[in-house]
């Protein structure tokens, strides 16, 4: 709303001040480097450059999407980069370099085999019926990930700890007592069908981020002590990955009890089933450990890397829609905390993710950050 009584100039001083911010308040563009729109020549990236800084942006990120002609990581890939990146700082554009499961994919492929030691780990629940009186010897399925082993009584919602009755750390030995029991056995084990990386590691991702990012920046003519070519980086789509979603780490137990003093592996059914009660404040500590391991791994990973060449560093881990902490993803404004600026993304034309200026701002004034960042329209 604009007051009646601002007089011409002063309108006129802010729409100039609108039309010619300073080169910080100016947004970013993409440049589809891939796809179906591959801008995948000099001739082409220049000529857009030039359309771009006439237009008012201050920075532009070269995208990769789903269709790939230009392999990532591919010395093409690279001398793409590298065309962007002088063309833009010959012209006073800051350069940025955006991470998701595109590229991650990419280099999971490459991996071959070793695949599996890399890629992210998904929480999976085997369930086997049982009789009472039954007298029960059966091999555990992954013994050294077992998270959890239960039996839940389905009349009153009762659930046992099983572990003690493991026998030579392989096989699960008990009589079945009185009522209506299933064995429910919770495993951490490898995704070997995701395409993103164990993002709950901090190794891992820091393994990734070197062998992709500051490779970028080697590539980009990278000196140590020299002023380095990449201005912002973004993460995106490292949300929790894998099968449903379910991604989990085998140190899970260790760090919950660590984190609130006593063992999570009990509550392990609450995750899948509604127990009613006190079954959603476990829930939700659950998930807020969770968290927290995402926070310390890929997204700790990436703030240090940038931290250390000085690039902000920003992204939008949680659900768009969201507008505060929930069971299903955790806090939500924690997995901003090692972030130079915490964002948000509405990628689409009727802005979804709207609610989600209120974690990204809350995030800002939690941890004392002067910026938020914005991913608009990138599909529209």
């Amino acid at each position: 709303m604009i007051e009646k009584n601002v007089s011409a100039a002063s309108m006129n001083d802010l729409k100039k001040l609108f039309q010619n911010p300073k080169n910080a308040y100016k947004p970013y563009i993409y440049i589809p480097i891939d796809g179906n729109n591959a801008l995948n020549t000099p001739e082409k990236l220049t000529k857009l450059i030039s359309g771009y800084i006439k237009s008012g942006f201050g920075g532009i990120v070269p995208f990769s999407y789903k269709s790939f002609t230009v392999q990532p990581f591919s010395e093409e890939y690279y001398k793409i980069y590298r065309h962007i990146q002088k063309e833009a700082k010959s012209n006073s554009l800051a350069v940025g370099y955006m991470d998701d499961t595109y590229l991650m994919r990419d280099y999971i492929s490459a991996l071959g085999d070793a695949k599996k030691n890399v890629v992210c780990n998904v929480l999976v629940k085997y369930d086997y019926a049982c009789t009472e009186g039954q007298v029960l010897k059966r091999k555990l399925r992954v013994p050294e990930t077992l998270m959890s082993l239960v039996a839940v009584n389905d009349d009153d919602l009762t659930i046992l700890d099983l572990r003690q009755y493991i026998k030579d750390g392989d096989t699960l030995e008990w009589t079945v007592p009185d009522g209506n029991w299933n064995i429910e056995e919770f495993v951490c084990e490898p995704d070997v069908d995701s395409n993103a990386i164990n993002l709950m590691d901090y190794d891992i991702s820091s393994e990734y981020l070197k062998r992709t990012f500051h490779e970028l920046l080697d590539h980009l003519g990278y000196k140590e002590g020299k002023e380095t070519p990449i201005d912002v980086f973004i993460y995106r789509n490292v949300m929790y990955a894998g099968k449903n979603h379910r991604m989990w780490h085998k140190d899970f137990n260790k760090i919950f009890t660590e984190q609130f003093g006593f063992d999570p592996a009990p509550y392990y059914p609450l995750l899948f089933r509604d127990f009613g009660g006190y079954a959603k404040r476990y829930k939700s500590m659950l998930m807020s450990c969770r968290a927290k391991i995402l926070t310390d791994g890929y997204l700790k990973a990436a703030a240090d890397i940038c931290r250390a060449h000085d690039i902000l560093c920003t992204g939008y881990p949680a659900e768009g829609k969201s507008v505060a902490c929930s069971w299903l993803f955790g806090d939500g404004q924690m997995l901003h905390k090692y972030s130079s600026a915490p964002g948000l993304s509405m990628p689409f034309a009727y802005l979804y993710g709207l609610n989600g200026i209120r974690v990204a701002s809350g995030a800002a004034d939690q941890f004392g950050m002067d910026t938020v960042t914005g991913d608009l329209f990138k599909y529209f």
